[in-house]
């Protein structure tokens, strides 16, 4: 029989359990609060990020962490535990499994209210059939307890592992963005120190003796029919030749940051040479795109406001059409500038 000390420590005994299954549950739901919220903030900025090798590994390790704590917060709120059986020990009595009253699966045997009350009165006036009652509670909430709490340790493992990749993420962009601000406001700075200004002029120096006079030469002849030729030709390939007309640096992303120099031919055929990274320059001209077959061009031109995240480029044609376009491949006649003839 068991006395009313036994009962009352086993009761305590229940309560701590209880107590420790209430907080684990709420550490799941804050960490799944704390990963929800991260994992939105990188989803909104996934798009813009321009991957390369160590963003692309770190989201590598990034995406399983995440799917990792989300299943074992899953298991830490559904843990799977099969509790010990209760088996009538009086042997006088046919042997069955004894319900437990004190759990939804074992209320949930019973088919009225009545039936319940009176299970459970038949239970509390037998002191050994109530501790026995306690005492499986006590052992299933136990293993409850530590499924619960191995689960969460293994959840804390991939959670912080999730984040600390995330936050490495974020961390590497921020030093690709400052690194190439930084560089171009020290080339900037550099490049705007001011310069001395120019002397005064020197006295002009007396004049030399006068040279021997020369030899008197021929008479002169008319303007020979080659040397006109020659002259046309010069001129008709001045005027119909393919010329540079214009040249710009242009930039594109942030991280990393995509430079070089455009340049346009009197032919509107546009041509690139972009650099190896921000500090080196390119070495090799690429053709981008013919803007137009037939107009002729004199100028190039770049516009951008925002620190470079948006930004425009025209073309003018010699009879006042202006071309534009914002990434150098796709170019629209946007105006055109009233000329008087």
């Amino acid at each position: 029989m068991a006395n009313n000390k036994e009962l009352d420590a086993l009761l305590q005994i229940l309560a701590g359990e209880q107590t420790i299954i209430q907080r684990t549950d709420q550490k799941a739901f804050t960490l799944l609060s704390i990963l929800g919220a991260f994992m939105v903030f990188f989803i909104v900025h996934f798009t813009k990020m321009q991957l390369d090798m160590v963003i692309f590994s770190l989201i590598m390790i990034y995406f399983p962490a995440a799917m990792g704590t989300i299943y074992f917060l899953v298991r830490v709120l559904i843990p799977r535990v099969r509790g010990a059986k209760e088996v009538n020990e009086n042997p006088d009595e046919e042997q069955s499994e004894d319900i437990n009253p004190t759990f939804f699966a074992g209320i949930s045997q019973f088919k009225t209210p009545d039936e319940y009350a009176k299970y459970l009165k038949i239970i509390a006036t037998d002191e050994q059939k109530l501790y026995k009652m306690f005492s499986a509670q006590v052992f299933s909430l136990g293993l409850i307890n530590q499924r619960k709490n191995e689960s969460l340790r293994r959840s804390m493992f991939f959670f912080v592992t999730a984040l600390v990749s995330e936050l490495l993420i974020i961390m590497y962009l921020a030093y690709l963005r400052a690194y190439s601000y930084l560089d171009d406001r020290i080339f900037a700075g550099c490049a705007s120190l001011p310069i001395g200004t120019v002397g005064p002029k020197g006295d002009l120096g007396p004049m030399g003796p006068s040279g021997p006079k020369g030899t008197k030469g021929n008479d002169g002849k008319s303007v020979p029919q080659e040397l006109l030729e020659k002259i046309e030709e010069s001129l008709y390939r001045i005027n119909n030749s393919e010329l540079i007309v214009g040249s710009i640096a242009y930039s594109f992303g942030i991280a990393p940051r995509i430079t070089g120099f455009a340049y346009l031919t009197s032919f509107g055929k546009l041509y690139k040479l972009e650099n190896k990274n921000p500090h080196q320059l390119g070495n090799n001209i690429e053709f981008v795109i013919q803007i137009s077959k037939t107009q002729r061009f004199i100028s190039l031109g770049r516009t951008t406001y925002g620190d470079d995240i948006k930004q425009y480029f025209t073309a003018v044609t010699e009879n006042g059409k202006i071309f534009t376009s914002e990434d150098m491949k796709s170019w629209n006649e946007n105006a055109s500038i009233p000329l008087s003839n």
